[in-house]
Protein backbone atom coordinates (compact mmCIF):
# COMPACT_ATOMS: atom_id res chain seq x y z
CA UNK A 1 0.00 0.00 0.00
CA UNK A 2 1.29 3.17 -0.73
CA UNK A 3 1.49 5.72 1.80
CA UNK A 4 -0.60 8.36 0.31
CA UNK A 5 -3.33 5.43 0.46
CA UNK A 6 -5.60 5.11 3.48
CA UNK A 7 -6.56 1.88 4.12
CA UNK A 8 -9.79 0.57 4.78
CA UNK A 9 -9.53 0.16 8.85
CA UNK A 10 -7.86 3.17 8.98
CA UNK A 11 -10.79 4.91 7.87
CA UNK A 12 -13.18 2.92 9.59
CA UNK A 13 -11.12 4.52 12.51
CA UNK A 14 -11.10 7.72 11.39
CA UNK A 15 -14.83 7.61 10.96
CA UNK A 16 -15.53 6.43 14.37
CA UNK A 17 -13.23 9.11 15.97
CA UNK A 18 -15.12 11.69 14.51
CA UNK A 19 -18.20 10.22 15.51
CA UNK A 20 -16.64 10.28 19.19
CA UNK A 21 -15.30 14.15 18.89
CA UNK A 22 -18.60 15.40 17.79
CA UNK A 23 -21.10 13.66 19.65
CA UNK A 24 -19.15 12.94 23.03
CA UNK A 25 -19.77 16.02 24.34
CA UNK A 26 -23.12 15.98 23.48
CA UNK A 27 -24.15 12.94 25.32
CA UNK A 28 -21.78 13.60 28.36
CA UNK A 29 -23.77 16.78 29.25
CA UNK A 30 -27.26 15.27 28.65
CA UNK A 31 -28.30 14.35 32.10
CA UNK A 32 -32.10 13.19 31.71
CA UNK A 33 -32.43 11.90 35.02
CA UNK A 34 -31.53 13.13 38.44
CA UNK A 35 -31.19 10.71 41.38
CA UNK A 36 -30.83 11.96 44.98
CA UNK A 37 -29.75 10.23 48.19
CA UNK A 38 -31.53 11.86 51.13
CA UNK A 39 -32.32 11.53 54.74
CA UNK A 40 -35.72 12.44 54.36
CA UNK A 41 -38.55 10.36 53.00
CA UNK A 42 -40.53 13.45 52.26
CA UNK A 43 -37.91 15.48 50.52
CA UNK A 44 -35.26 14.93 47.92
CA UNK A 45 -33.32 17.64 49.01
CA UNK A 46 -31.88 17.03 52.17
CA UNK A 47 -28.32 15.75 50.85
CA UNK A 48 -26.13 16.46 54.40
CA UNK A 49 -27.28 15.26 57.76
CA UNK A 50 -25.57 13.52 60.96
CA UNK A 51 -26.22 9.92 61.57
CA UNK A 52 -25.18 8.83 64.80
CA UNK A 53 -22.56 6.50 65.21
CA UNK A 54 -23.37 3.00 66.15
CA UNK A 55 -26.67 2.60 65.58
CA UNK A 56 -28.27 1.60 61.73
CA UNK A 57 -30.00 4.39 59.91
CA UNK A 58 -32.25 5.15 56.91
CA UNK A 59 -31.54 7.04 54.04
CA UNK A 60 -34.04 7.34 50.71
CA UNK A 61 -33.63 6.71 47.08
CA UNK A 62 -35.50 9.18 45.56
CA UNK A 63 -35.86 9.71 41.54
CA UNK A 64 -35.61 13.95 41.91
CA UNK A 65 -36.13 15.09 38.18
CA UNK A 66 -36.51 13.58 34.77
CA UNK A 67 -36.51 15.39 31.45
CA UNK A 68 -37.95 12.28 30.25
CA UNK A 69 -41.58 10.86 30.40
CA UNK A 70 -40.05 8.49 33.60
CA UNK A 71 -38.15 5.52 34.77
CA UNK A 72 -37.96 1.91 33.84
CA UNK A 73 -34.77 0.95 35.21
CA UNK A 74 -31.95 2.21 37.46
CA UNK A 75 -28.56 0.58 36.40
CA UNK A 76 -26.01 1.77 39.74
CA UNK A 77 -24.60 0.44 42.49
CA UNK A 78 -24.96 1.82 46.21
CA UNK A 79 -21.42 3.18 47.09
CA UNK A 80 -20.31 4.07 50.96
CA UNK A 81 -17.11 5.82 52.07
CA UNK A 82 -15.64 6.99 54.82
CA UNK A 83 -17.07 5.04 58.34
CA UNK A 84 -21.02 4.48 56.52
CA UNK A 85 -21.48 1.16 55.56
CA UNK A 86 -24.16 0.30 53.04
CA UNK A 87 -26.47 -2.74 54.54
CA UNK A 88 -28.76 -3.07 52.30
CA UNK A 89 -31.64 -1.90 49.67
CA UNK A 90 -35.55 -2.30 50.32
CA UNK A 91 -37.56 -1.06 47.17
CA UNK A 92 -41.11 0.43 47.62
CA UNK A 93 -42.16 -1.91 44.37
CA UNK A 94 -41.39 -5.16 44.95
CA UNK A 95 -39.25 -6.72 42.29
CA UNK A 96 -39.42 -10.26 41.94
CA UNK A 97 -35.81 -11.34 39.90
CA UNK A 98 -33.74 -7.94 41.36
CA UNK A 99 -30.50 -8.12 39.70
CA UNK A 100 -26.98 -6.76 40.94
CA UNK A 101 -26.31 -3.09 39.44
CA UNK A 102 -29.91 -3.24 38.10
CA UNK A 103 -33.58 -1.89 39.90
CA UNK A 104 -36.16 -2.27 37.70
CA UNK A 105 -39.26 -0.71 38.41
CA UNK A 106 -43.01 -2.57 37.54
CA UNK A 107 -44.19 0.75 35.49
CA UNK A 108 -43.14 3.66 34.50
CA UNK A 109 -41.62 6.17 37.62
CA UNK A 110 -42.74 9.76 37.15
CA UNK A 111 -39.95 12.50 39.51
CA UNK A 112 -40.28 13.06 42.25
CA UNK A 113 -40.85 9.40 43.56
CA UNK A 114 -39.65 8.31 46.73
CA UNK A 115 -37.98 4.40 45.54
CA UNK A 116 -36.87 3.09 48.19
CA UNK A 117 -34.82 2.70 51.61
CA UNK A 118 -31.07 2.33 51.69
CA UNK A 119 -30.21 0.96 55.26
CA UNK A 120 -26.73 1.93 56.86
CA UNK A 121 -24.85 2.01 59.55
CA UNK A 122 -21.99 4.59 60.78
CA UNK A 123 -19.83 2.87 62.61
CA UNK A 124 -17.09 6.29 63.25
CA UNK A 125 -17.08 9.90 62.09
CA UNK A 126 -19.59 9.90 59.37
CA UNK A 127 -18.99 9.52 55.53
CA UNK A 128 -20.94 9.32 52.39
CA UNK A 129 -23.21 7.17 50.18
CA UNK A 130 -23.73 7.55 46.47
CA UNK A 131 -24.40 5.74 43.23
CA UNK A 132 -21.40 4.57 41.57
CA UNK A 133 -21.38 2.29 38.42
CA UNK A 134 -23.80 -0.57 37.93
CA UNK A 135 -22.18 -4.03 38.55
CA UNK A 136 -24.56 -5.33 35.87
CA UNK A 137 -22.94 -3.33 32.92
CA UNK A 138 -20.34 -1.14 34.30
CA UNK A 139 -22.51 2.13 33.93
CA UNK A 140 -24.41 5.04 35.91
CA UNK A 141 -27.33 5.32 33.54
CA UNK A 142 -31.56 5.32 33.91
CA UNK A 143 -33.19 3.25 30.78
CA UNK A 144 -36.26 5.22 30.05
CA UNK A 145 -40.37 4.64 28.96
CA UNK A 146 -40.01 5.02 25.41
CA UNK A 147 -40.38 2.06 22.84
CA UNK A 148 -37.31 0.41 22.30
CA UNK A 149 -35.94 1.60 25.66
CA UNK A 150 -32.59 3.88 25.78
CA UNK A 151 -30.13 4.32 28.31
CA UNK A 152 -29.73 8.03 29.74
CA UNK A 153 -26.32 9.46 31.60
CA UNK A 154 -28.11 10.44 34.91
CA UNK A 155 -27.57 12.91 37.72
CA UNK A 156 -26.50 12.14 41.07
CA UNK A 157 -27.02 14.26 44.50
CA UNK A 158 -25.29 11.79 46.90
CA UNK A 159 -25.39 11.61 50.76
CA UNK A 160 -23.23 13.22 53.44
CA UNK A 161 -22.74 13.81 57.13
CA UNK A 162 -21.70 16.98 58.05
CA UNK A 163 -17.80 17.70 57.63
CA UNK A 164 -18.20 15.23 54.08
CA UNK A 165 -19.00 16.49 50.64
CA UNK A 166 -21.79 14.69 49.20
CA UNK A 167 -21.12 13.54 45.53
CA UNK A 168 -22.74 15.89 43.01
CA UNK A 169 -22.40 14.68 39.13
CA UNK A 170 -23.61 17.42 36.88
CA UNK A 171 -28.05 18.29 37.39
CA UNK A 172 -31.29 17.02 35.67
CA UNK A 173 -31.23 18.90 32.43
CA UNK A 174 -27.61 20.01 32.94
CA UNK A 175 -26.43 22.45 30.12
CA UNK A 176 -25.47 21.59 26.86
CA UNK A 177 -21.95 22.35 25.57
CA UNK A 178 -21.50 25.02 23.51
CA UNK A 179 -17.91 24.75 22.46
CA UNK A 180 -16.13 25.80 19.12
CA UNK A 181 -15.13 22.59 18.39
CA UNK A 182 -17.56 19.16 18.56
CA UNK A 183 -21.22 18.59 18.53
CA UNK A 184 -21.19 21.66 20.79
CA UNK A 185 -20.32 24.06 18.18
CA UNK A 186 -22.84 23.11 15.41
CA UNK A 187 -25.89 23.40 18.27
CA UNK A 188 -24.83 26.49 18.92
CA UNK A 189 -25.07 27.81 15.68
CA UNK A 190 -28.87 27.75 15.94
CA UNK A 191 -29.47 29.29 19.68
Amino acid sequence: MKSSEVSPVSGFAVVVLSWLLLCGNAFAASRAYEWSISASSNDPSVNVADIPAGFPANLYLWLDCTTRDGAAVLLADFEDGGSLIYLGFTPVYFVTDPVPGAIPFPFCVPAPSMLGTILLINVGAGGTMTLGASSFDGTRTTIDCATPPQAWPHAIRGFATPGFTPDIVDECGGTVSVEETGWGGVKSLYR
